[in-house]
């Protein structure tokens, strides 16, 4: 897509504090629905991964397998949820790449997530670079990439949620 089509950064901010919001609300559908039908969650385990299917990853997650996820975070059994994580995502420096050419446009952007369970607060950051398709008069994430800065260090506990 042409930059001269584009629309402004702010419709890019908006989707991606929009995609924030759901997350800290625990909105997993309507979340989820943001995801084109063949959309992925991928977080690599390095930072220079490009590949996300022959390499392994932290999460390298179709909808099927975030819903599935999702189920987990709502059972009521799942010990690694009593009391649920809370969440607070903070996004900023969002920028448009160049694209990916098949058409996507691709937006980069950092953040820093604060979560909080059993009285620790953790705090993740990095980049995210979503790949993003027009659907009517918005988008769904093709592809959203999360690289935490310290991806191959040793996290002490599993991430269970979204970051």
């Amino acid at each position: 897509m042409s930059p001269a089509k584009l629309p402004s950064i702010r419709v890019f901010e908006e989707f991606l504090f929009r995609q924030a919001d759901l997350l800290d609300s625990r909105n997993w559908d309507d979340w989820i629905a943001l995801f084109a039908d063949d959309g992925v969650y991928w977080m690599p385990l390095k930072p220079e991964q490009q590949d996300a299917e022959n390499y392994p990853s932290i999460f390298l997650e179709d909808k099927a397998l975030m819903a599935a996820r999702v189920a987990r975070l709502r059972d009521a059994n799942a010990w690694g949820q009593q009391p649920p994580t809370r969440t607070v995502h903070l996004i900023a420096n969002v920028r448009l790449d160049s694209g990916n050419g098949n058409g996507d446009i691709v937006v980069r952007s950092n953040f820093t997530v604060a979560e909080f369970r059993r009285d620790v607060l953790r705090h993740h950051a990095g980049t995210y670079t979503h790949h993003l398709r027009r659907a009517g008069k918005s988008f769904r994430i093709a592809m959203q990439r999360v690289d935490l800065i310290n991806c191959d260090g040793v996290h002490e506990y599993n991430l269970q949620v979204f970051i």
